[in-house]
C-alpha cells in the first residue's frame, strides 16, 4: 500500500510526504518521524519504516544529494536471526516439505 499506516503521516499517501519534503513543509532534520527503526540482519541494515525510507530516497533523487537521518538500531538475538533465515511457510505452517539430505 502507498498509504502510511502509522506515525505523523498516518492515512496520507507516501507521495504527499515527498511533496511536503520538496516544498519544505516537512524538514527531515527537525521531524522525529524520520528517525528510522532498523535491525542488522545478514550483514545489512534493514529499516522497518519502508514507506518513509522510500519517500526519503525519492526526495534525495529530487534534491540530488544524500539525505541524512538518524536510526535506532535494534539487535536480533541469534535464535531470532536463525529462525528468520529459515522461515518460509507456504500455508501458515500447516504442512512441511522434507528435502533430500545432502550427500556427505
Amino acid at each position: 500500500s502507498d498509504i502510511f499506516g502509522s506515525g505523523d503521516h498516518k492515512g496520507l499517501p507516501v507521495s504527499e510526504l515527498v511533496e511536503d519534503l520538496k516544498s519544505g513543509r516537512v524538514d527531515v532534520e527537525s521531524s522525529s518521524s524520520f528517525t528510522l527503526s532498523c535491525v542488522k540482519f545478514e550483514g545489512k541494515i534493514w529499516s522497518f519504516n519502508h514507506r518513509r525510507l522510500w519517500a526519503l530516497k525519492e526526495f534525495a533523487k529530487i534534491v540530488q544529494h544524500d539525505v541524512v537521518v538518524n536510526i535506532v538500531l535494534y539487535q536480533l538475538c541469534p535464535v531470532t536471526s536463525t529462525f528468520m533465515c529459515r522461515f518460509a511457510p507456504l500455508d501458515d505452517g500447516l504442512s512441511i516439505e522434507v528435502r533430500a539430505s545432502r550427500a556427505s
